[in-house]
């Protein structure tokens, strides 16, 4: 017998986990009224209690909610229920960076340079709005 689909604000049904941060785990899910996968970024329950944490969560989606790169993910929702925070975010189905680092091992010394282009698009849009510090980078990570 299959357990009960968990659902956030009557909207969003989380499927399987996907990945787990510092302060926070990923699930694959579905939004109701979209009908689409999303990805919902969940805040572990010990940090919820702490309005620093729930302030930073919050600024994190508004701030990634703001952007629009094709390579920065796009933030849809941001939300609470019953003390549990999330942020809902554009599903991209494919491999994680670790997965792909045990599927092929370490890469090559040249790789960085190859891919400084995917991250330096993005990184500079970041910075020109003020949207990234490395303070919260440190917070707001996954």
């Amino acid at each position: 017998m299959s357990q009960p689909v968990e659902v956030l604000s009557d909207r969003y049904e989380l499927h399987r986990k996907l990945a787990r941060g510092g302060m926070a785990d990923v699930w694959l899910a579905r939004d109701r009224v979209l009908d689409r996968p999303v990805a919902v970024k969940i805040m572990f329950a010990e940090f919820a209690t702490d309005q620093l944490f729930v302030e930073r969560f919050r600024r994190e989606a508004k701030s990634a909610g703001n952007l629009n790169h094709p390579n920065i993910v796009g933030v849809y929702d941001w939300g609470e229920q019953g003390g549990t925070y999330y942020i809902v975010m554009e599903y991209i189905n494919g491999q994680s960076v670790a997965e792909v680092l045990r599927a092929e091992g370490p890469l090559h010394r040249d790789a960085p340079q190859r891919l400084r282009p995917t991250w330096q698009r993005p990184w500079g849009s970041l910075m020109r709005r003020g949207s990234f510090t490395e303070t919260s980078s440190r917070a707001t990570s996954c």
